[in-house]
């Protein structure tokens, strides 16, 4: 089914991005993982011969960039990345820099993996953002 299709999976050392790599491997994907901790990066040996991964931290844009130089022409980039801060208390935990912070984790670092990736998708190929599993129902202090 998805013989011969090379995918990138940016965020996907752990959550609904490694589910993803180990779906889209079993499937006959070629999977790239990129990462942003080294030490989450051992899930290559979970994806099989036709798994590997990458530390980038996607706050990083030249690192970004230079990773999907080193990648080349693949066919789509699934990103599931981001870093959520659930802050607490609006009132009371929650400041600006708490805000950005979690801005920049979750939608900056996706913007950039796509702008990055987008000029390297082979035609016919796609890009699928995952926003989290708060966009069904707001999670106590996670109001950011």
């Amino acid at each position: 089914m998805l013989e011969g299709q090379k995918i990138i999976v940016f965020g996907g050392s752990s959550g609904a991005g490694l589910a993803s790599a180990k779906l889209l491997t079993s499937k006959g994907a070629e999977v790239i993982v990129a990462g942003r901790g080294a030490e989450k990066l051992d899930v290559a040996s979970e994806l099989g011969a036709r798994g590997s991964a990458f530390a980038v931290d996607g706050k990083d844009v030249a690192a970004v960039e230079a990773f999907f130089e080193r990648i080349g022409a693949f066919d789509h980039l699934i990103i599931t990345a981001g870093a959520t801060n659930r802050g607490g208390d609006f009132v009371t935990s929650i400041t600006d820099a708490t805000f950005r912070e979690t801005f920049d984790g979750k939608f900056w670092v996706q913007i950039t993996a796509a702008h990055a990736g987008a000029r390297r998708i082979r035609s016919g190929g796609s890009i699928t953002f995952f926003s989290g599993g708060a966009n069904r129902r707001a999670l106590r202090g996670m109001v950011n």
